[in-house]
């Protein structure tokens, strides 16, 4: 992915943790936080942002099994923006757009990974609803 960076797995419960990616971003040190509560009987999980960027910004995750061995992510997203300017719908639009393509790419990342894990072909398909919404 072109992603260089480290990761950091706090475990608060059996299903709940907090990560904590540090990366660079345009030659600067950047971390996010991140609260994720694991339903692992459902194949469903919540991610939170807690960092300041996006604080409250939330995403929700749907394994669906699809036949004996195929499978989708469902995945619906509600992105906080701070700011005192009210975006136009175009801008919303634009920026739904970029966060759910942006999120597609991880997502086939992660399936090309699984796939040579598992050694065996495997269908993803994704279904983006991303949601945002300004918050002043």
């Amino acid at each position: 992915m072109g992603i260089n960076g480290k990761r950091r797995v706090i475990r608060i419960n059996e299903n709940t943790l907090v990560l904590a990616d540090t990366m660079f971003e345009k030659g600067e040190k950047v971390t996010k936080r991140r609260l994720v509560k694991l339903y692992p009987e459902r194949l469903f999980w919540t991610n939170t942002r807690l960092s300041v960027d996006g604080r409250y910004s939330q995403f929700l995750y749907k394994i669906v099994p699809e036949g004996d061995s195929h499978s989708r992510l469902d995945f619906i997203g509600s992105q906080i923006y701070y700011g005192s300017a009210k975006p136009s719908q175009a801008e919303m639009d634009r920026a739904s757009q970029e966060l759910a393509e942006c999120d597609s790419s991880i997502w086939r990342y992660l399936a090309t990974a699984m796939e040579k894990d598992l050694g065996r072909s495997k269908s993803v398909t994704l279904f983006m609803r991303p949601k945002m919404i300004k918050v002043r």
